[in-house]
């Protein structure tokens, strides 16, 4: 019983991760500047895209170089909605939390050190950018 609790889960995650890997790859035009895995990306012209190790992203704003990071996929969400940007602000900070991409899959992003360390003093406000495919 355990073992095919196992694999059914083992199963799942892969398959929310290849989903994940399958549906991103756009460009957004953010508004503020974010952290992403403990580094910082200038807002304006984004681009988000797989990188060719399984469950990473990479993510550059243009002209001011980039950062990879490991992923987790997520479970699905509403297939209509469309692909979002899900950001956590303490105050003036941005940090990327979730990319959601076609068809309702989305990757949720690792809490870096910094933004654990301002959780741990309150509440974040989650903002949402819906993307326009390009």
């Amino acid at each position: 019983m355990k073992s095919n609790l196992l694999r059914v889960s083992i199963i799942a995650v892969v398959a929310a991760a290849a989903a994940c890997a399958q549906s991103v790859n756009f460009k957004a035009n953010v508004p503020f500047s974010f952290v992403v895995n403990g580094r910082m990306v200038q807002g304006g012209d984004v681009t988000i895209r797989l990188s060719s190790a399984p469950d990473a992203l990479i993510i550059k704003s243009l002209g001011h170089g980039g950062v990879a990071v490991l992923t987790n996929g997520q479970e699905p969400g509403n297939p209509s909605e469309p692909p979002r940007l899900v950001f956590h602000r303490y105050g003036d900070s941005y940090f990327l939390d979730e990319v959601w991409g076609v068809a309702g899959y989305g990757c949720k992003l690792p809490q870096g050190n910094r933004e654990q360390e301002l959780s741990a003093k309150g509440p974040a406000t989650t903002k949402t950018i819906a993307l326009a495919l390009q």
